[in-house]
This record gives C-alpha cells, structure tokens and sequence, in this order.
C-alpha cells in the first residue's frame, strides 16, 4: 500500500508537470497559466453553486424521513472535484470537470458502491429470543433484533510485504 501511495504521489505529479510543460510549448506560457487560474475560479464558483443545490437535496431528504446517502456522497465527490479544480494541472482538471457533472458523478457513485459491495460481505441474522416477552418489559423495541456480521474480504487483508 505505501509503495502505490508512493507511486501516485510522484507519477501523477510528473504527468501533470509534463502536460503543463507540452500545453505552453503548444500554446504559450500565459496562456497556460490562464488556463491554471481560470479552471480553479470558475470551478470553485460551480463547486459553490453545486454543493448548495446538493446540500438542499440533503436537506429534502432528511425531512422526508428518508437516510441521504445518495446525496452525502455526491457532495464528497463534489468537493473532491473542487479539490481537483484547484489543483493546478490539465488531467486533475478535466478528472474535476467530469466529476462536477451529474450523470458521470452517478456512474461513479455506482460503481463506488459495487466496489465497496464486492470487498466486504454482510450476513443479516433475524431471530427471535424465546424470552422475548421479557425483552419487551425491559424496554427492548417490539421488532426482531437484527445481528450483523461483518467480514473482510481476504483480498483486502493487509500483506506483510506492504506493511
């Protein structure tokens, strides 16, 4: 896990240094640096506008009775987006683009939740006490108690070599 860490730090840092140099050999430098601050202002203007749409839908929701996981999760993206925006580079800029729009941030958040899904498996146990009227008088809601286990997928386990 480090060593990926490690990786990521230095590689997309050179990536997006190598883009940035090709664009102003391409265009020019002033036109670069133009494009670095106006991607982080115009993006964190609809990174503003979005979170509050996205923090009404929330609150919609909550008063609906509703749990606003859809919505929680779309304001992290957008404020991960925002963070991409601000970042000077053309690859983090066009990764924060996509995310700020609605119907990739879905993709995302689906396949987010399939990759969560397929990592972690969820065992639901319902049963009934058989001193279950014992259980009522001590203040235990009328419904079936619920036990949930939750195990890691072998996959996941952390290797020695990472460590």
């Amino acid at each position: 896990m480090l060593i990926r860490l490690l990786l990521i730090l230095t590689i997309i840092p050179l990536m997006e240094l190598t883009l940035l140099v090709w664009l102003s050999d391409l265009t020019s430098v002033w036109f670069t640096l133009g494009e670095v601050f106006a991607t982080g202002v115009i993006g964190l203007w609809v990174v503003r506008r979005q979170g509050w749409n996205t923090w009404s839908q929330h609150r919609a929701t909550v008063a609906q009775g509703e749990t606003p996981a859809a919505a929680a999760i779309n304001s992290l993206m957008i404020q991960f987006a925002g963070f991409l925006l601000f970042v000077p580079g053309l690859l983090s800029d066009v990764l924060g683009i996509l995310l700020l729009i609605s119907p990739i941030r879905t993709l995302v958040r689906q396949w987010a939740v399939a990759q969560f899904a397929s990592r972690a498996s969820v065992h639901f146990h319902t049963f009934t006490s058989g001193n279950y009227d014992d259980m009522q008088r001590a203040g235990t809601p009328s419904d079936d108690i619920i036990d949930v286990e939750f195990t890691r997928h072998p996959s996941d386990a952390p290797r020695l070599e990472e460590r």
